[in-house]
């Protein structure tokens, strides 16, 4: 599960890589409201209907535009959300397959990748957690 902070508004992102429905919950709070939103394979704009799409497993805000991010190692694509409006206003396909290593109790237990390990360039400023990412 992928959880993000905007530092600026102090909301929260939660992502669940496994859930067939709203697999990105969002929470305000200024409100103490929650937020469901829900992705569609292959869905943009404001989608309510179709087929899940399952793994969106990372979320990152983008704290000026209060727009996050999501990635999907399955279907390796990035997803642009809109919290505000509850849609996905774009989907990048990364082409690429990139590093996927797994932790145990903080032990590394597997870890697979390409050869060159592919970078992902998102421009302007994005607020991840720096304990999340390793090398």
């Amino acid at each position: 599960m992928g959880i993000a902070i905007n530092p600026i508004t102090r909301s929260a992102a939660l992502a669940d890589p496994n859930a067939t429905s709203s697999q990105v919950s969002f929470i305000d709070p200024k409100s103490q409201s929650v937020t469901a939103m829900s992705l569609f394979s292959e869905e943009t704009g404001p989608a309510s209907i179709g087929v899940p799409e399952l793994g969106a497993a990372e979320v990152a805000f983008q704290p000026f535009t209060n727009t996050a991010v999501s990635f999907n190692p399955k279907t390796n694509e990035v997803s642009l959300l809109d919290p505000s409006l509850s849609q996905r206003p774009a989907i990048v396909t990364t082409g690429q397959n990139g590093l996927a290593c797994f932790t145990g109790a903080g032990v590394l237990v597997s870890c697979t990748s390409t050869n060159p390990v592919p970078t992902l360039t998102i421009f302007g400023a994005i607020a991840v957690d720096p304990s999340a990412i390793s090398c």
